[in-house]
């Protein structure tokens, strides 16, 4: 698999081996969704990521995923070797492009939680679609969450992400039916470059305090 990622500063010891392959039916092993799949029946993360409360199957899962949508899927990586697909440790996708905007999902595998590993993931991912030659470009990130879901708003914060402290009711149906609140949030595009450029500055000026 080729590593579509932007040019991107060295992260942290802890995260060097992160990247973020955008995915792209021709560029990636036959049976990849399926692969996908399988982990997310493993992880059971439905009942946080679907608002009809619908678990998938296969088939449903494939088609989901073979419409417009932009697929980014971000791996660990071993030192000296290649991107394999169980390097894979989670997903991420937008959809609900309408001009200037899309809504924004991810899950990621357990053992990729904490060290600041997924916001990492979350970043290069962004650097990614924001540089899509889209037209037009996407400039808003809507995202929405269970409102019990508190590791979403917390990867959401470290993002800075805007989140709206209003909840909206019954919005995420469980497989069981019950109906739960969800809440809102928006990134913009604007934002992202900013907070890069000071975070590239910021690196700037420790290489040049260690040098």
């Amino acid at each position: 698999m080729t590593n579509l990622c932007n040019d991107y500063l060295p992260q942290p010891e802890v995260t060097k081996n992160i990247q973020v392959l955008l995915y792209r039916e021709d560029s990636f092993p036959p049976g990849t969704l399926a692969y996908l799949w399988q982990k997310m029946e493993e992880e059971n993360p439905t009942k946080f990521l679907f608002a009809d409360g619908k678990r998938f199957t296969l088939n449903e899962f494939i088609r989901f995923f073979d419409g417009e949508k932009l697929l980014f899927l971000p791996l660990l990586v071993p030192e000296g070797e290649e991107p394999q697909l169980e390097h894979v440790v989670g997903i991420i996708w937008c959809d609900q492009i309408v001009r200037h905007r899309c809504h924004a999902h991810w899950v990621f595998w357990k053992r990729f939680w904490g060290k600041g590993r997924t916001v990492i993931a979350c970043r290069l991912a962004l650097s990614q679609l924001f540089a899509l030659p889209l037209q037009p470009p996407i400039e808003i990130l809507l995202a929405s969450a269970h409102s019990e879901n508190t590791y979403a708003f917390s990867l959401w914060e470290r993002m800075g992400v805007h989140i709206s402290p209003d909840e909206i009711p019954d919005w995420f149906i469980h497989e069981d039916g019950t109906r739960h609140a969800a809440r809102f949030g928006y990134f913009l595009k604007s934002d992202f470059l900013a907070s890069e450029k000071m975070r590239l500055s910021a690196e700037k000026g420790q290489a040049s305090g260690t040098g």
